[in-house]
């Protein structure tokens, strides 16, 4: 259910742009709650802001108006920002000191009603099972033991509980077809010597077919986090 995998989809799906994030004069810090500041030059004094993320947009709200930077991420510590407001694109790394005491330099913590809500194992259980329309105290035990077992944080568990439930289940199945990709890689190779080659890696079958399920191919935004792209494998790679 709620396992590693399906935590490493949340987090491709919505990316965790906590911390301070510093490049090319601009000083930014994001906190988990929606807030943080911004200083856009040596010198400059830090102000207040709200940021959320929507799509492949982050969106900075500073004196009651919202500014779309469009933001392409350069792994989890880099990403660079565009938008008509800039005069060119900046690049940002994220890394520093401890973000909240910044914030809390600047400006008194409120809360801010437009923040990603925090998540909790047993409320994005709740979520999956009503979705998968699951029932049981066995099953409510199984997820939260596989969402305590994977890691995930408060803010991935706060995404998963805002996707609708197609997106939500679809999350689980691809998660489980992946798994099960990789036990059939390995068993082939285990039984075979690796006979079939590269032609089969990654070949599962769903039905009555043999199938390769793409790993690579993920949506941008926090309700596209799989695309469902398959494509056929040979038949004797399943068997």
């Amino acid at each position: 259910m709620l396992n590693a995998t399906v935590v490493a989809l949340l987090v491709a799906a919505a990316p965790n742009l906590v911390g301070k994030w510093q490049g090319d004069g601009f000083v930014i810090v994001l906190e988990a709650n929606g807030t943080g500041t911004m200083s856009d030059g040596p010198g400059v004094p830090p102000e207040p802001l709200k940021w959320k993320v929507s799509g492949n947009n982050l969106l900075i709200t500073q004196d009651g108006e919202t500014v779309p930077w469009a933001m392409k991420l350069n792994g989890k510590d880099s990403m660079t920002l565009s938008g008509e407001d800039l005069d060119e694109p900046i690049t940002v790394k994220r890394g520093g000191a401890n973000a909240k005491t910044e914030v809390a330099a600047v400006a008194p913590q409120q809360p801010n009603p437009n923040a990603m809500p925090m998540g909790t194992c047993e409320s994005a259980c709740k979520h999956y099972l009503g979705c998968a329309k699951l029932k049981g105290d066995d099953q409510m035990a199984l997820c939260q033991y596989n969402c305590f077992a994977s890691g995930a944080n408060p803010y991935q568990l706060g995404v998963y509980n805002q996707l609708d439930c197609k997106r939500a289940i679809s999350i689980v199945v691809a998660a489980q077809l992946q798994a099960l990709a990789a036990m059939s890689q390995a068993n082939n190779a285990g039984s075979s010597g690796g006979n079939k080659g590269s032609r089969c890696n990654g070949c599962v079958r769903d039905g009555s077919s043999c199938v390769w399920i793409s790993q690579g191919n993920w949506g941008s935004g926090p309700n596209n986090p799989y695309s469902g792209a398959v494509s056929s494998c040979d038949a004797d790679c399943c068997q």
